[in-house]
């Protein structure tokens, strides 16, 4: 009988590189991150596997999803949780301006796409916002915003490998007033652009509602005519083109005053909603077919008896959840049970589902420890 020599590493890497690379692909879908980190440097063709964007893509799919929210310091049971380090110019002694080594105070999510969060650190007097991969531990500093940021979103495209990052931020104005503008921040592009907020023209205080997976993005705008009034004007936008795909307009004489309307979202769908003394009304936009309708929903009855209509802001329903703010708490109000089932924080802010991945941008690097 022919013997078997287990302990030959040799022989034992020669029969993996011998199996056909499907049955290769289908096992490294089932392993976490660092260890196909490690083995895409065994060879280049298990390096061009790994590296694959269609692969990439799979992968995150079949990784368990985590919700983490906004304060949250993200890692792996792989990594250790740190905050980020950065080299800075600041004032030392007699005044002149030094070069340190600082570590953020704290770190708040912003967006997450595809694997990749965007997060602003605090390191007292300045902060950094920076795009991080928690499962490979790359990180790449980006260009500070033109003004006080007030919200960011990222988007991923996957089939190219490059990503978009909107900003909604605000800037004071004469006579002390804040204008609400908002730009666009291409990353893995040429690096002639790279890196460089752009300002998105025509959009000017409108508002924005991004839906929870960051697919949907519309923006609000109010319009008046001499015949209806006022009225709202919903423009689905495509932040890949950046252009807007459709205009829908919300339906005349539903609601008594538009202006008074609370947009939400209902199930991944844009609703409006008319708070009364005595219950919420909803008008949901859904995809019916090929076109979209205006829907309206049963109202949600019995929790509304301790509240000022005034201080209630809908946030999101999720099946028979509905989640809404008072201005300092946050709810969750159970529509099939008639019964509260959890109170928040409102400053906690909003959660995010991450699913960690292989996906790096262009300028991504090392983060320094």
């Amino acid at each position: 009988m022919e013997e078997h020599d287990h302990h030959n590493q040799n022989n034992t890497g020669k029969r993996i590189t011998e199996l056909p690379l499907g049955v290769i692909e289908n096992i490294f879908l089932r392993l976490p991150v660092k260890s196909l980190m490690i083995l895409s440097c065994v060879c280049r063709e298990w390096n061009s596997l790994i590296q694959n964007r269609v692969f990439i893509e799979q992968h995150m799919k079949r990784a368990t999803p985590r919700l983490v929210g906004t304060a949250d310091l993200v890692s792996h049971p792989t990594t250790t949780a740190r905050p980020f380090r950065c080299t800075v110019l600041t004032r030392g002694y007699w005044g002149f301006p030094t070069w340190s080594v600082r570590q953020s105070l704290a770190v708040r999510i912003l967006s997450v796409s595809e694997g990749l969060l965007v997060e602003r650190h605090f390191f007292g007097d300045f902060h950094l916002y920076v795009v991080r991969n928690p499962a490979t531990c790359k990180v790449l500093a980006l260009r500070h915003p033109p003004g006080e940021v007030l919200g960011m979103w990222l988007k991923v495209f996957l089939s190219t490998g490059e990503a978009k990052l909107l900003c909604k931020y605000s800037v004071l104005m004469p006579g002390n007033i804040r204008e609400e503008n908002y730009a666009i921040l291409e990353i893995g592009r040429d690096i002639q652009i790279r890196n460089t907020w752009r300002l998105l023209p025509n959009r000017t205080a409108q508002s924005l509602m991004v839906s929870v997976d960051q697919e949907k993005m519309y923006f609000i705008i109010r319009v008046w005519t001499a015949e209806n009034g006022f009225g709202l004007r919903i423009s689905s936008f495509d932040i890949r083109t950046e252009e807007t795909v459709a205009d829908y307009y919300f339906p005349i004489g539903v609601f008594p005053d538009v202006l008074e309307l609370h947009p939400f979202w209902w199930d991944n769908c844009l609703a409006f909603g008319n708070v009364t003394e005595r219950e919420l009304q909803a008008l949901v936009l859904e995809k019916q077919g090929n076109q979209y309708n205006w829907i309206r929903k049963d109202p949600i009855l019995g929790f509304l008896g301790h509240l000022m209509c005034k201080l209630f802001v809908p946030i999101e329903v999720k099946s028979t959840d509905l989640w809404y703010h008072t201005g300092i708490n946050k709810y969750c109000y159970c529509m099939e049970t008639s019964r509260f089932k959890e109170c928040r924080l409102l400053e906690d802010g909003k959660t995010f589902e991450y699913r960690p991945s292989l996906m790096s941008l262009e300028g991504m690097g090392p983060a320094s420890r």
